[in-house]
């Protein structure tokens, strides 16, 4: 087909067609998440606990590096606006990037792994054309959900959320980055030949940017303009003098960016590999591979591992985090005047600041064991466990093997990241 978008339009309508209802499902709960934190941070926040909250996270150096800085620098000027832009920007970006990353990986190199793209291509279907439709209705998801977004906290009619423009600003900066690390996802497509291969590279870039960011906030904000994940909160919504669209506009330009080089190794690959080769298999298994427990270990040893170091990584980041919150403590002048003689205000702090983390972590742990059970599902769907079922092997061993496999790799993860 000389004509690599051809038929464009014909496949963007199917997918909308075929995905209209996960679509739906994923805007109304983006909108719940963003949206509502609006009226809790207004109940959590008023002019009396301002100076308590800028000390907490303005002046924390481990609350920069897990939300992001600001540029305020007086607690007067400290409200709701600002608070709701800094705790609140980073983690939705965050959650519209993981959600867009699963949601290219499995629309286009998962697709190509299971045979649909070839048999798109079987038909008068332009090279570029499914990846541009998957682009198209990506682009279009991110701008609706940016524009409810800033609506809905509109509406709220929340006191220093009411500014229509800082609405749209917040909305933005947050779904431009949906849309940037799908491209990623993209890109990596073209790269690496498996969807499991291409999903744990993205995520590795992503989790390696936050890191980088957690660092740079901290002790030089600056380079924070070379890193895509900071561009997230360098717009500083509802902070006025200092609201940048800036990062925004760099947001999507390296989006398009990368989709240009997606579409430029698309035309030069054959469908279903990628420019890495696959590594040549064993001609005999390993002794510790016969069994079924060994043959799962042994497909999803990568991705256990990969998320067992990230783990590992996430906890020693957040542990450093911890002390230098401690050292903020017992050093800051405005803050030992704060909790002198009230030793229990300050383990409160440090208890809140503990919780935090274990939730986020926990949460990041609770994903890993439910994607390992998902991978039996999508062994199963694909039928690929029929052949094993023909041997002496139960459904029951298939699924308890999968399920205490996926315990023992929470509970590791949960060690290795608390260690």
């Amino acid at each position: 087909m000389k004509q690599p978008l051809y038929n464009t339009g014909v496949l963007f309508k199917t997918l909308i067609k075929r995905d209209w209802f996960k679509l739906v499902f994923w805007i109304l709960g983006m909108l719940a998440f963003a949206a509502s934190g609006a009226g809790k941070m207004e109940v959590a926040s008023n002019p009396a606990t301002a100076s308590t909250l800028y000390t907490m996270f303005v002046k924390n150096p481990a609350m920069v590096g897990l939300f992001g800085p600001t540029p305020i620098n007086n607690p007067t000027n400290y409200s709701l606006g600002p608070i709701f832009g800094q705790t609140m920007t980073l983690i939705t970006g965050l959650t519209f990037a993981i959600i867009s990353i699963i949601y290219v990986v499995n629309r286009s190199r998962k697709e190509e792994d299971d045979g649909i793209t070839e048999l798109f291509r079987s038909y008068s279907i332009g090279k570029l054309a499914n990846t541009t439709a998957l682009v198209m209705e990506l682009l279009l998801l991110n701008l609706i959900m940016a524009v409810l977004l800033a609506l809905s906290i509109e509406v709220q009619n929340v006191a220093g959320l009411n500014h229509l423009e800082s609405n749209f600003l917040f909305a933005f900066t947050t779904s431009a980055q949906g849309f940037l690390w799908g491209m990623f996802a993209l890109l990596f497509g073209q790269i690496f030949s498996e969807a499991s291969t291409t999903k744990g590279m993205t995520f590795g870039l992503l989790g390696l940017l936050y890191i980088v960011r957690m660092l740079t906030d901290v002790t030089n904000l600056s380079i924070g303009w070379f890193n895509p994940l900071s561009w997230s909160y360098l717009a500083f919504p509802y902070v006025k003098g200092h609201e940048n669209w800036l990062a925004v506009f760099l947001t999507f330009l390296l989006a398009f960016l990368i989709l240009g080089i997606s579409y430029i190794l698309e035309l030069k690959r054959d469908v279903g590999v990628g420019y890495f080769p696959e590594r040549k298999a064993r001609l005999h298994g390993k002794k510790g591979h016969f069994g079924f427990p060994g043959l799962v270990l042994n497909l999803e040893k990568k991705m256990i591992i990969g998320w067992l170091l990230a783990s590992f990584v996430l906890g020693l980041v957040y542990g450093s985090m911890f002390g230098q919150m401690d050292q903020f403590i017992s050093s800051n002048k405005t803050v030992k005047e704060l909790f002198v003689g009230n030793e229990t205000a300050a383990s409160a702090i440090r208890g809140n600041f503990m919780v935090t983390l274990f939730s986020i972590l926990s949460i990041l742990i609770a994903a890993f064991g439910v994607i390992l059970l998902t991978k039996m599902v999508s062994e199963e769907r694909k039928n690929r466990l029929e052949a094993l079922y023909a041997l002496p092997l139960s459904r029951l061993k298939v699924y308890s093997t999968y399920l205490l496999i996926a315990i023992l790799s929470v509970i590791l993860a949960q060690f290795l990241a608390l260690f």
